[in-house]
Order: C-alpha cells, then structure tokens, then sequence
C-alpha cells in the first residue's frame, strides 16, 4: 500500500474532487503541526481493499496510526499509484523530501518566475541563514509536465529544496 502525505488543498489546487465523500480542507488543519487523523483513499484501492463498500467515517490502519476515511477519489486520479493520502504537518525541521506546486499569474513566463523565487530565496536566506545552504544558492521553478515525466536536470532537487524552505520560512514567521 502506497501513503502519500498532502497539504490541505492538494486536491482543490488539482482541481480534483472527491468521488465519494469530500477530500480535505483548510478547516481539517486548525493547527499547522498536528493534523488531525484523516484519510482520502485512491478509487482503485477504494475497489480493492473494499469492494466499493461504503467506508465513509470508518476507521483505516496505517501500521500503528489509525485515520478516519472521509473520502474516495475518482477513477481518473492516480497521482503516482498513490493508495491513501492523508495530512501533512507543517513543521520546522521537517525530514525528507516535499514538493511545492505554484500555478504561475496569466502571462508570467517561466524566465520571469525563476527571477521572482531567486529574489524570494535571498530574501528568506538573510532573515533565516540556518534554513538555508551558504549563499550562493539557487531554486528554479520547472513545468509539472517536465517534474512528473522525469527529467534528470537540477529541478526536482531544487523543487524539493525549495519547498522544505518554504515551510521553514512559514513555520519561523
């Protein structure tokens, strides 16, 4: 079984509502640092596991954490295979790896949105210098279609290194 932790609007920013149920919300996480125990499940598993029983409101084991089931995706959204999504806290320090989506402002091209986080990036590592590596460092914003095909370029990385300092940056300020 696959797990996947999410942000709160993950699927409203995807544009992907729930099959069943609902997916989650911002009023899910009233605080930042311990969401509460939900879970989405993928449609697929939801077959699976359930025999597309209603599991609403039910309990689903994840190892030792057990997670409320509030909603079922549709057929078509199979984000990595994912099996269940649940709530990612949103804490300093946090390990591994995060990946952030931006939907870019109509008519800002690629160039000009790698300029804008450069500058953001300066900014935040001169408030912050221990959330971030020694300057000079560099993030670059690359189309989903080329993160989620792979491409071996500096991207991925720097999305992820992006990302892990962007909470930071939200969980000191």
């Amino acid at each position: 079984m696959s797990v996947l932790t999410v942000s709160p609007n993950f699927f409203d920013f995807l544009g992907t509502p729930a099959f069943a149920g609902r997916t989650f919300s911002r009023r899910d996480i009233p605080q930042i640092q311990n969401p509460p125990p939900l879970a989405v499940i993928g449609y697929k598993f939801w077959l699976k596991e359930f025999a597309g029983r209603n599991i609403l409101g039910q309990n689903l084991t994840l190892g030792s954490d057990t997670y409320k089931v509030i909603g079922v995706l549709p057929p078509r959204f199979t984000w990595f295979d994912t099996d269940v999504y649940t709530l990612q806290p949103m804490q300093p320090g946090i390990q591994g790896g995060v990946s952030v989506f931006l939907k870019l402002r109509k008519g800002t091209d690629l160039y000009s949105a790698n300029a804008e986080l450069q500058s953001f990036t300066e900014r935040a590592a001169r408030r912050l210098p221990l959330a971030y590596p020694a300057l000079p460092f560099r993030m670059y914003a690359v189309p989903l279609q080329q993160w989620l095909n792979g491409d071996k370029g500096p991207g991925r990385w720097l999305i992820l290194v992006a990302a892990v300092c962007i909470l930071l940056l939200i969980a000191f300020c």
